[in-house]
């Protein structure tokens, strides 16, 4: 009963088996006395449909490339757990999916509703595969400059002056907004960066932009806001120097971005022979319908820039900003260092060196890319026996509730709970990170084709949480 049941995928799973009458009661027993989760039974004749119905319970979503607006790079997935098994893999014309070098400029996947959605920037194309079996569900031509946010009622994405509102289970479109931004040479905007909340969708574009993050692949020089119901603009907002993406943050009603000097530019000055020696961030809180300004914090630190192949210190080092809802505060910083800020008036609330990010809020706590906890009400560290974690590579940690998800040569899950690593050796997660808690999986699609890096194992898979592997599986710390 189990191994039928675990067969089905969520979110509308069937199983129709022809039985004699005589079978037909027992297979109604077994099913009630099994206490499958979420489990629907009904007949029609000789026949009997065993259906899994809605989300699993203590399932999550990750419904941006940071999980969710608020960029906390955390899934609160409390199915995905130690130890894991293979439920399935592989790549093909109809299943899985794989993208090209994607060193740190590829968007990360996103899953929701039993459907994982990944953009293969070779060939502009938005897939979407069933988390469940790998089976590809659709494909669809998009922009070159794409970004997209899932959610439950469509996937929201934006490219040039326009957001299409696509059909989960199809790809279909189901509407299409514009985003109106004026400029004297009538150019197109480029999309840098989506933010979906209940009520706002807010797009960052820019005019010029080239697929290289040194070049301002993740700068933006306006803000769009819509009305994710009517599509209705409600806003826009210039920057005065460019907003980051890795600076640009939504929750409580409120949008939090970063204007300052971006990296790139800098870099460009430097080569002129005008260094600046400190740089200007300015963090904003916005109202969300509004756009109109509720607070200002301004921060002047040391001059840091970047040339060709600085990307992974761009990525750890440049503005950033975070939303904590549990604690009202909004987390930024940059070369390390990080604020607190009360989010509803601005009060500074503490101050400390984090060090790297992104930071992978996780409630009480944040974890910074070192594998170092801190009080999220103070910044203070949280006293541990050595790191959570060691990252090793281009690469990212995330982590779910019960899991820290990282790169350490190869792919490794860390237990947030003893510390035990888990190592799937010769798999590689790309130089952005795919490793997805979500849907009660942990899903990784292939973002590794291309690299010049020695891993032998390049394919798309899920893994699921098998308690029985650790009576004949054991993995090293």
């Amino acid at each position: 009963m189990g191994a039928l049941f675990r067969v089905l995928r969520p979110y509308g799973g069937v199983a129709c088996l022809a039985m004699p009458a005589s079978a037909r009661n027992a297979f109604a027993r077994r099913v009630a006395e099994a206490k499958l989760e979420r489990a629907e039974l009904t007949r029609a004749g000789r026949h009997v449909l065993l259906r899994r119905v809605g989300a699993l319970p203590q399932s999550a979503y990750w419904t941006h490339e940071t999980a969710d607006p608020a960029r906390t790079y955390f899934s609160t997935d409390k199915r995905v757990r130690a130890p894991l098994g293979v439920l399935w893999y592989g790549d093909g014309p109809d299943h899985g999916f794989w993208k090209r070098h994607d060193y740190g400029v590829g968007v990360k996947p996103q899953v929701i509703g039993g459907r994982l959605f990944a953009y293969r920037v070779c060939g502009r194309v938005l897939v979407s595969y069933d988390v469940y079996t790998g089976r590809v569900l659709w494909r669809r031509k998009v922009d070159a400059f794409t970004r997209y946010v899932s959610r439950a009622d469509g996937i929201y994405v934006a490219g040039g002056d326009t957001c299409q509102v696509l059909d989960p289970a199809t790809g279909a479109p189901l509407r299409t907004f514009t985003c109106r931004i004026d400029d004297p040479k009538g150019r197109k905007p480029l999309v840098a960066d989506i933010r979906v909340t209940e009520d706002v969708i807010v797009v960052a574009s820019s005019f010029e932009k080239v697929r290289v993050i040194e070049k301002g692949l993740w700068d933006s020089a306006d803000l769009v806001a819509l009305d994710r119901a009517s599509g209705r603009q409600l806003w826009t907002r210039r920057a005065k120097d460019r907003f980051n993406s890795h600076a640009i943050a939504m929750g409580g009603g409120m949008v939090y971005c970063v204007d300052s000097l971006s990296g790139a530019n800098a870099g460009k000055a430097a080569r002129r022979g005008h260094t600046p020696e400190t740089a200007t961030s300015t963090l904003l809180a916005l109202d969300a319908r509004t756009g109109s300004t509720r607070w200002t914090a301004t921060n002047t630190g040391k001059y840091r820039s970047y040339g060709m192949g600085g990307w992974c210190g761009m990525r750890a080092h440049d503005d950033w900003v975070a939303y904590s809802a549990p604690h009202g505060l909004v987390l930024a910083g940059k070369n390390g260092q990080a604020r607190a800020y009360d989010a509803r008036t601005g009060a500074e609330v503490w101050q400390s060196g984090v060090g790297p990010q992104p930071l992978i809020l996780r409630g009480d706590t944040f974890v910074s890319q070192a594998g170092v906890a801190f009080d999220t009400r103070t910044g203070t560290r949280v006293e541990r026996k050595g790191a959570w974690f060691q990252r090793v590579g281009c690469n990212y940690a995330v982590a779910s509730t019960h899991l820290f998800l990282v790169r350490t040569g190869s792919v490794c899950y860390v237990d947030a709970k003893s510390g035990e690593r888990f190592l799937l050796r010769n798999v590689r997660s790309g130089c952005s990170n795919s490793l997805i808690a979500a849907d009660g999986l942990l899903n990784v699609p292939c973002f590794s084709v291309g690299c010049v890096c020695n891993y032998p194992i390049q394919t798309s898979f899920a893994l699921v949480h098998m308690p029985e592997i650790a009576t004949w599986s054991k993995t090293g710390r």
